[in-house]
């Protein structure tokens, strides 16, 4: 299947020699390559050249500013108009053989409008190319469901693929700079797992970017380790074969903790430098506690390290966790309410981490869903009279209201 473009820029229309498109790729990027090189002739030295005439270097593509004779300078650059000799030709540089529009509209399944994001090449408008293809992201082919940042890269996913980001910037996925590929460019990396399951999360740790999906743990990291991270030194290491459920993991002193497939187990992963992974199952003695399965998890760290875990069953349960001494312990926390997700937020004075929670009511009948927060411990030094031994409090309302914007 071919496509055509209208124009180099501006707003274009593509044409298809065959059905290619639906109205769900409307807000789509679309990648458009020039079908071929041998219309448009190479730059050389001494050359007669008028005004206007078009050269190429390779695949890059330039348009002359005067009329004069080529210098001994070939033009390489990748943006605005640089002479080839002293007494040559000015060269503005137009394209490096490919550009993309985004698709505004749909007419039929062969036929597309566009606005022209970065110049097309002449030799995809006056030549039908089979040199195309759709963007990563769209309606029709779905956006990324995890986001993480990696050795200043903004990373995303979905399915099997992670995404990079151009390196400290955010916003540019270019995997290539005018056509040339560099270290600093965005990352595509398909993760071979057998198993098929799509990725679920991403956190890092010292040794790389741990992967997590369904069935599996990779980690992505640099395969030299004296090389930047880049597109050509980047590659995916099986971790563990553990599985996960969708519930944002904590990263927590140098592991990284996450709910298992089924939901009903807590697991500890860490990665040793010479021994690979190391795997702990924090609810071995406890597996009662996540009754039908963890939905949602926080961590406090003051002033006690504490896990803090939202069960399907409403319940809440907490993990007291001291890695460096040995210490997992589990406790329940009976509530009135059905607490349906756990968050924690540094109180304003910085001594306390505050464990905020979403919980389900019945209020005179009704539904009712409410922001709560769990006061600190009262501590050793703690006037008795501020203790309020009940499942709910308004007591302190006004208090709440001067902590958090949240109403």
């Amino acid at each position: 299947t071919t496509v055509t473009a209208s124009a180099t820029t501006g707003a274009v229309t593509l044409t298809a020699s065959a059905a290619l498109f639906t109205a769900s790729h409307v807000g789509a990027l679309f990648y458009v390559q020039q079908a071929t090189v041998s219309g448009i002739k190479q730059w050389e030295v001494a050359k007669v050249i008028t005004a206007a005439d078009v050269r190429r270097n390779g695949n890059r593509n330039y348009s002359a500013v005067n009329s004069a004779t080529t210098g001994n300078v070939t033009p390489t650059h990748t943006e605005g108009a640089v002479y080839d000799g002293n007494t040559g030709v000015q060269w503005t540089f137009l394209d490096p053989g490919y550009g993309w529009v985004m698709i505004t509209g749909y007419t039929s399944a062969t036929q597309v409008s566009a606005t022209v994001l970065s110049r097309l090449p002449d030799g995809a408008v006056s030549t039908a190319t089979t040199k195309w293809a759709f963007g990563s992201w769209s309606a029709a082919r779905g956006w990324p469901d995890a986001v993480t940042f990696y050795l200043d890269r903004l990373v995303f996913a979905r399915g099997q693929t992670i995404w990079m980001t151009v390196a400290g910037d955010y916003e540019n996925m270019q995997a290539t700079d005018a056509g040339r590929q560099t270290t600093q460019s965005a990352i595509t990396l398909p993760i071979p797992s057998r198993r098929g399951n799509k990725i679920l999360w991403m956190e890092t740790l010292e040794a790389g970017l741990v992967v997590g999906s369904g069935a599996d743990e990779w980690l992505v990291s640099p395969s030299s380790r004296n090389e930047p991270l880049g597109p050509l030194n980047v590659a995916p290491t099986p971790l563990a074969a553990i599985g996960s459920r969708r519930i944002p993991v904590l990263r927590l002193f140098d592991s990284i903790v996450f709910a298992q497939r089924s939901g009903k187990k807590l697991r500890e992963l860490r990665y040793v430098q010479g021994e690979g992974a190391v795997r702990q199952d924090l609810s071995a003695f406890a597996d009662h506690m996540a009754g039908t399965g963890f939905v949602s998890m926080a961590y406090t760290a003051e002033p006690y390290s504490v896990i803090w875990t939202a069960c399907a069953d409403g319940t809440l349960a907490a993990c007291t966790y001291y890695p460096e001494q040995e210490v997992i312990g589990w406790a329940r926390f009976p509530m009135s309410g059905y607490v349906e997700c756990v968050q924690s937020i540094q109180s304003p004075d910085g001594r306390t981490d505050d464990l905020w929670l979403i919980v389900r009511r019945t209020v005179n009948g009704a539904t009712r869903r409410y922001v709560e927060v769990m006061m600190s411990p009262l501590g050793d030094i703690a006037d008795q009279k501020d203790g309020y031994y009940v499942d709910r409090s308004e007591e302190h309302t006004s208090e709440l209201q001067s902590r958090s914007a949240i109403s």
